[in-house]
């Protein structure tokens, strides 16, 4: 069950539910790491793009904003390219545009 939970389903927290100890791009890659993915800097930081992530990758989680905390833990879920995704209010600290961002993404990928 662990295994399966690991490599099919992805989990988008309220309350983030990132490392502090950790920068951006390894709290990113951790999840990769736990299931036995490849780590792709450059997919990650796509993805962060798409999201309209300003920070860098190497950013402190402590120094950001609760949205870009949000988009780090958005980024953390699809990155895994994992088959269910379970979000608990995945935009409430996102504005009205990357809100939109962000359901037009998941929207995307689940077509």
């Amino acid at each position: 069950m662990a295994k399966l939970r690991r490599e099919k389903i992805g989990f988008i927290f309220q309350q983030y539910n990132l490392i502090s100890a950790l920068p951006v791009l390894e709290n990113i890659s951790l999840q990769l790491k736990l299931s036995h993915q490849k780590v792709n800097k450059d997919k990650i930081e796509n993805l962060l793009r798409n999201l309209n992530f300003q920070p860098k990758i190497t950013a402190s989680i402590d120094s950001l904003s609760g949205g870009e905390k949000q988009k780090v833990a958005i980024a953390r879920v699809l990155a895994t390219d994992c088959k269910i995704i379970f979000a608990d209010e995945p935009t409430g600290a996102l504005d009205s545009a990357s809100r939109e961002k962000v359901f037009n993404i998941l929207k995307d990928i689940t077509t």
